[in-house]
């Protein structure tokens, strides 16, 4: 606060004005915060004002801020200087060595120089008149000098303190735009340095200035773990040797602990270049810099507590083929020397080791199961990929027959069974990817007490790619019923955790294969889901990364909220818009599926017929199956029919003719029933074929 000193409304004092007079004023007002004054004064029979800073209040009326007195004046060296009781160039009584007259002096007013009169006839006590004079021309100088520089100095603080508030803000807005202008400058000299042999340089240079406008705050190992029955995460993996080769440039940041930004590159009708930053917000947000064990710390080992507490819990990894899900779930499978220590598959099973020969030493066995879901199908990753049926039983509990479960007693044996699964996991090659996980693989720890009664479970899934449909319609039959089944499957698997985060009483759990075997997951208290989005950086598969990041928002609508951003001088307003901002209709409306109704249509009517083509398919292969059981009996049958007309001469013909019908209308009726089923599933594949090439056709998609 401002030290106003004797200063209140309604006292006089002296100011100085823009052209130098000197005249009182009245306070009228006190400024606390500019530390200054308002005041006014009646001139030409008109009142007018003005504020002052208290620096020139202090200037022209010290007497109102207790400054002391002086009470002794001093004349200039080399003059006499006069004193009470004092002689000049005498002795200290008052007496000259000549004569003894006392020494007159004449009292002026305050402040003023004492002049002695001294006689004619003192010679001692006066110097000569040359020399005195002399001395006075020299001090008249050095006076005269002395005053022209203090009225310099007085006129250079009147012109400080002439100048208002609004003259410095504006001399600091000078000085500041003075100051963009050479970071401009500098911005521009760097320019020259970029590499513009990078198709998308302009983008990729805005992406770093906008980067360079954030406050970073990354997640590290101090913060926190919360206890949430459903946790969302992103994870962003760093961008590889293909993608650089291929001058790709990175769209994706994470500014802080929950928060994952798009730079989508996009040009206005006029071809000007533009950012539109995407914002999304999560539990917590990986960037490319952090390591599995950090992640595994905020996702899957809350969840190993959870289990011991006789709880069941899942921690999956979702995204396109290539960002990175099997790097996290179950470790580095890209080189020669596999490394599965690294993943979260590993990292659980450390955990729940530790605790099993710590505090429930002696309590309880740890089991494992290894399966993959491919189109629908289950196989035992730990049984030479047989394939498993997965059915209910009369306690509406979900079972899989045959699934062999594995006892462990050490961290290695998981190691031995993941790398074992790993290596016949059913894989393909897609347009997101050349090596892509065509399954959902599901590694399974169980808890079981003495009495092999299970005591908690937890599941830890390596999703299958995600596709879109546009994807699955371009590729073959094949490709196509893989990309119908996982879409079906992420679908019921996103329906499901949202209705465990509403707490619903129905979980449409049967909505897809992977639910059904993922029943106990969803249901109970102490049920609880991690979920981690697997995003790739390049700008090549932005498309595929905004379908994850949405998929993962649904999952547990958080909304966003602001980012840090630091304080950005432009003198251009068009700065942020080139950053952030374009048309938000036209971008809401490119956030639909991008195709007219028809096609939607299409699409719809190709996952429908797909869908049936599994149903089908699954009653021709039983079918096929029970034929090849029973034709062992019928082959027995004919056999024997035809053994007894060789050994008996005189064989009854009716009855060799009666039954042998009856086997032949036994199997003929099996073989029509599989022709008709197969008829079916022919006229199935046939439509499915049809309407493919319709949504392939570009002309459809014109129309």
């Amino acid at each position: 606060m401002a030290d106003f000193g004797s200063l209140r409304e309604g006292v006089t004092v002296n100011i100085q004005r823009s052209d130098g007079r000197i005249h009182q004023a009245v306070i009228t007002q006190l400024h606390p915060t500019s530390s200054s004054v308002s005041v006014e004064w009646s001139e030409r029979n008109e009142t007018k004002g003005k504020e002052i800073e208290l620096e020139a209040i202090y200037a022209l009326n010290s007497s109102l801020f207790n400054t002391p007195k002086n009470t002794r004046v001093a004349v200039p060296a080399g003059g006499p200087t006069i004193d009470n009781g004092a002689t000049i160039n005498g002795s200290s009584n008052g007496q000259s060595n000549g004569s003894k007259r006392p020494v007159h002096r004449q009292t002026q007013g305050p402040g003023s120089v004492l002049q002695p009169q001294v006689p004619q006839t003192s010679r001692n006590t006066i110097a000569p008149p040359d020399l005195y004079s002399n001395s006075e021309s020299s001090d008249d100088k050095r006076n005269k000098k002395n005053d022209g520089s203090y009225r310099n100095n007085n006129n250079n603080e009147a012109e400080l303190r002439r100048k208002s508030n609004v003259v410095k803000e504006i001399e600091k807005i000078k000085k500041n735009r003075e100051q963009r202008r050479a970071n401009q400058e500098e911005k521009r000299q760097k320019l020259h340095e970029i590499d513009t042999s990078v198709p998308a340089w302009e983008f990729a240079n805005m992406i770093t200035e906008f980067r360079a406008s954030l406050d970073f705050s990354r997640l590290t190992n101090s913060e926190p773990v919360q206890d949430m029955r459903i946790c969302v995460c992103v994870r962003k993996r760093p961008i590889n040797k293909k993608e650089i080769s291929k001058k790709d440039i990175d769209v994706i940041t994470m500014p802080n602990k929950s928060h994952c930004l798009v730079h989508l590159p996009k040009c206005k009708v006029d071809l000007t270049k533009y950012l539109d930053n995407q914002k999304f917000r999560f539990d917590f947000a990986f960037d490319e810099n952090t390591s599995n064990d950090l992640v595994y710390r905020y996702t899957a080992q809350p969840l190993v507590n959870n289990v011991f507490q006789g709880g069941n819990a899942m921690c999956f990894a979702y995204g396109q083929t290539g960002s990175g899900k099997t790097f996290t779930m179950g470790g580095d499978f890209s080189q020669k020397n596999v490394d599965c220590s690294k993943g979260i598959y590993a990292l659980t099973a450390r955990d729940v080791f530790k605790q099993i020969n710590g505090k429930f030493k002696g309590q309880l066995d740890v089991y494992c199961t290894f399966f993959e879901i491919y189109c629908g199908k289950v196989y035992d990753l730990l049984n030479n990929k047989k394939k498993l049926r997965v059915l209910e039983d009369h306690k509406n509990q979900v079972q899989v027959v045959d699934l062999r479960e594995q006892i462990l007693t050490s961290v290695e044996d998981v190691l031995s069974c993941i790398q074992y699964g790993m290596n016949i996991r059913t894989s393909g090659t897609t347009s997101a990817n050349a090596h892509s996980s065509r399954s959902h693989a599901v590694f399974q720890i169980i808890l079981r007490n003495k009495a092999k009664k299970e005591h908690g479970k937890i599941s830890l899934i390596d999703l299958a790619g995600s596709e879109r449909g546009k994807d699955t319609s371009s590729s073959d039959r094949i490709t196509r019923m893989e990309g119908a089944e996982i879409n079906k499957s992420l679908l019921a698997l996103k329906e499901c955790i949202r209705a465990l985060g509403r707490r619903d009483a129905h979980v449409p759990f049967r909505g897809s294969t992977l639910t059904k075997v993922l029943r106990d997951s969803f249901i109970g208290e102490h049920s609880k889901v991690c979920m981690i989005a697997m995003i790739s950086p390049g700008n090549s598969d932005v498309e595929h990364t905004l379908n994850t990041l949405r998929y993962a928002d649904r999952v547990k609508e958080l909304g966003t909220d602001e980012v840090n951003v630091k304080e950005n001088n432009e003198d251009d307003e068009d700065y942020r818009h080139k950053y952030s901002d374009g048309n938000d209709e036209e971008d809401e409306e490119e956030d639909e599926y991008d195709g007219d109704d028809d096609v939607s249509h299409a699409m719809n009517d190709l996952q429908e017929t797909l869908a049936e083509l599994q149903d089908m398919e699954e009653q021709v292969l039983e079918s096929h199956g029970d034929l090849i059981r029973d034709n062992h009996k019928w082959m027995n049958e004919y056999e024997k029919i035809y053994e007894e007309t060789i050994k008996v001469v005189d064989y009854d013909r009716e009855e060799y003719a009666t039954r042998l019908d009856n086997v032949i209308n036994q199997n003929m009726n099996m073989l029509l029933n599989l022709q008709k089923k197969l008829s079916v599933f022919k006229e199935g594949l046939l439509k499915e074929e049809k309407i493919s090439k319709t949504i392939q056709n570009p002309k459809f998609r014109k129309n």
